[in-house]
């Protein structure tokens, strides 16, 4: 489920300025609503409106990402979540530092785990788990 940034809908875009007020912002982040609809940050601001560069000429295509995908869904059916020492002293800066709850943490190990799974891993190392915790709401005043 999609939901907006604030009441406006442009906070923290870089080309439309926000119209709400610091209260504002602070009522709608500690929202319930808003708290319970996100899940991970996945941010885009509008179009883009000239050529990609040449690089992304040999990027993989629509099919192949795909094929990707659907052989780690079905390895991860039968691989259980595991992880090294210091991935758990990673998520254990994000439940202190980042003050991720126990919902936050349990979506980082399931992200975490899909992002191994497409690394073809069969342990989810730290930088799996440093690239969940990157797509984790913030919430910034």
């Amino acid at each position: 489920m999609a939901v907006k940034p604030c009441f406006c809908g442009n906070y923290g875009n870089v080309r439309v300025e926000c119209r709400c007020s610091v209260k504002e912002l602070q009522k709608y982040f500690a929202s319930k609503a808003y708290l319970d609809a996100r899940d991970a940050d996945i941010v885009i601001y509008g179009t883009v409106e000239y050529p990609l560069p040449s690089k992304y000429e040999h990027a993989e295509d629509f099919d192949t990402v795909m094929a990707r995908v659907k052989a780690a869904r079905s390895w991860l059916a039968d691989n259980p979540y595991q992880d090294t020492a210091v991935g758990q002293e990673l998520l254990k800066f994000a439940i202190r530092d980042l003050n991720f709850g126990q919902n936050r943490i349990d979506m980082v190990k399931l992200i975490a785990h899909s992002v191994a799974a497409l690394d073809h891993e069969a342990i989810v190392m730290p930088r799996h788990l440093s690239e969940a915790v990157q797509y984790m709401p913030r919430i910034q005043i």
